[in-house]
């Protein structure tokens, strides 16, 4: 058996001489980036595949292959040779390139990972030509057949969990290349041991046929497991983002938005929290973002982050259902009307406002005119009516229940702006009572049930963009968090425009319309997430230094933004406990 390896040496000799020669050549020929390309071509492609092609396909081209199925040699020590040879072989162009292909001022440890980041690139080209070559009975054929098996392996393994399991092709292709090249190799060891490779014959090719086959759908199988684990797995780790999380309007239910990039994708959930027990669960639905809670607390709206539409959550029963498969024309769905006989999705074009009603499985949509200057800010909880805001004033749009047709009506004026005011940015609260407008010399409050209007002296942050204000009301609507010029927050008393506290600092451009401030849920207290601080709003006393507070479970206890979910200490900001796990 050792002068079979000595003379499979010999044979491979040139191959295994011109692979670092082809390496050198292309360093020398190209510089810059086209020298690193062409140069891991050579290294990590062409000089496998060529390796792998040459172990059997030469030897059955020329009879040697029928000469050593005479001798009284196992086949499969005669493969295993053969694959021995080319392997030792291989190892002076891998390291070779290793070298080149490395930046000098990086040192060994990017030479290791170059070496280690290139093998499944190698080792499925490698199987890839083996298997070719144990295929074809001559060279120029497994040539030819090399790049397919191993092009249309990575296809098969990639294709089914990128397009089933959304999940990223970068993330999951180091893995499935180094699995599908030992599959190449034991398959070309049991076609070559099992197919007759002596005489002509088809058996080889349907021995490799069926292991290919086989090899992919495990390879699926395997990698859905390994998705279904992870999905789960991975909860405990998901940060908790600067989205805005929701409370019930009692104040008895928390909702927070966690998220994190994972190799099955980006995981975006929903956790829901009851503040009096501290209990919590997960939403058990993927691509969930912008939650939003019905009026009476007992429903959750979950958008999707991948199409229009999402689920509707039962937070009684924990019952989901998808509440919309159906997409309009542009983008998804933003706003939701909530009745006590159903639910309703809205969105705004340039000139109307449409409807999708959404009745069990069945779905209706509606439209209504409305004109460019038209400002929407949001639905009246409990009601169809859309506020919103133009030149002239403040405007109420009550929108169609059903059908399609395009028509004007609907629309009422509320009240006219004050003599001199220009609105150029406006804010609903969350019981859609109070609208808050700003111009560019102050700020203006009106109660849409009747009360007079209110101003607040105080000079807007002109720097904040957009049509809606960024206005962040207290539980019961009492006080209210505005940017103010100069960079800073301000909490204004709402009845008297008065201020309740020194001016907040905040750095420039920090301030956004959902993390103006976030209170506890008596409203004493405000954290603003631009200065990372806690202040009371009662004394001016500020609390908490260098937090980022997400939300209060309650007066004396957080949720840290840009972390794992955890219930931290607002005096120390230490972790108290991890409701979902982890460490």
């Amino acid at each position: 058996m050792s002068e079979i390896f000595r003379r499979e040496l010999r044979r491979l000799m040139p191959y295994g001489l011109g692979g670092p020669l082809l390496v050198l050549a292309a360093g020398a020929l190209m510089e810059g980036t086209q020298g690193l390309t062409a140069g891991w071509l050579v290294s990590f492609v062409l000089v496998p595949c060529l390796l792998g092609v040459a172990t059997v396909a030469p030897d059955t081209g020329a009879g040697a292959t029928a000469f050593l199925a005479r001798l009284p040699l196992d086949p499969r020590r005669t493969f295993a040779v053969k694959l021995a040879a080319a392997l030792v072989w291989l190892l002076p162009t891998m390291l070779l390139a290793s070298l080149l292909l490395t930046d000098e001022t990086a040192g060994s440890a990017l030479t290791w990972r170059v070496e280690l980041r290139e093998t499944p690139v190698a080792l499925l080209c490698f199987g890839a030509g083996v298997l070719g070559s144990v295929i074809a009975d001559k060279v120029m054929p497994a040539v030819l057949m090399a790049p397919l098996v191993g092009l249309g392996a990575l296809v098969g393994a990639l294709a089914p969990p990128v397009v089933v399991l959304r999940v990223p092709a970068p993330e999951i292709a180091p893995v499935l290349m180094l699995g599908l090249g030992g599959a190449l190799v034991a398959i070309a060891f049991v076609a070559f041991t099992r197919g007759d490779r002596h005489r002509s014959s088809s058996r080889p090719a349907v021995i490799a046929g069926g292991g290919v086959a086989a090899a992919l759908a495990l390879s699926f199988a395997g990698t859905s497991a390994a998705h279904a684990w992870s999905v789960d797995a991975a909860v405990p780790g998901l940060v908790v983002g600067a989205e805005a999380c929701p409370a019930s309007r009692d104040g008895k239910t928390l909702v927070v938005p966690i998220s994190g990039e994972r190799w099955t994708g980006l995981e975006q959930r929903v956790v829901v929290i009851d503040r009096a027990t501290r209990s919590t669960w997960v939403v058990p639905v993927r691509d969930a973002e912008k939650p939003e809670l019905a009026p009476d607390g007992r429903s959750l709206l979950v958008r999707s982050s991948r199409g229009a539409g999402g689920w509707l959550v039962s937070l009684e029963t924990r019952g989901v259902r998808r509440v919309s498969n159906r997409s309009l024309d542009g983008v998804g769905l933003p706003d939701a009307i909530w009745r006590g006989d159903g639910l309703a999705l809205l969105r705004r074009l340039a000139t109307r406002i449409e409807t999708l009603e959404i009745d069990g499985a069945s779905a209706q949509g509606a439209s209504i005119a409305v004109s460019q200057d038209f400002h929407d800010l949001g639905v009246v909880p409990g009601t169809s009516r859309v506020l919103g805001w133009d030149p002239a004033g403040i405007v109420a749009i009550d929108l169609p229940r059903t059908g399609s047709s395009e028509r004007p009506g609907g629309r009422a004026s509320v009240s006219a702006w004050p003599s001199g005011f220009r609105c150029v940015a406006a804010s609903l609260s969350p019981s859609g009572r109070f609208l808050i407008a700003r111009d560019a010399s102050g700020f203006l409050l009106a109660d849409l049930a009747g009360g007079p209007p209110v101003s607040f002296q105080a000079k807007p942050d002109a720097r904040v963009p957009g049509d809606r204000l960024a206005a962040s009301f207290a539980p019961g609507e009492d006080r209210i968090a505005l940017p103010l010029e100069g960079g800073g927050v301000g909490i204004f008393d709402r009845a008297t425009g008065r201020a309740c506290c020194s001016l907040v600092k905040v750095s420039a451009g920090k301030v956004r319309v959902s993390e103006t401030a976030v209170w506890s849920p008596d409203g004493r207290l405000a954290a603003i997430p631009a200065s990372r601080s806690v202040v009371s709003v009662e004394t001016g006393e500020v609390r908490a230094r260098d937090l980022d507070v997400a939300a209060f479970v309650d007066s004396d206890t957080v949720i840290r933004a840009g972390e794992p979910l955890a219930f931290a200490s607002l005096r120390d900001g230490t972790v108290l406990s991890r409701p979902l796990g982890g460490r």
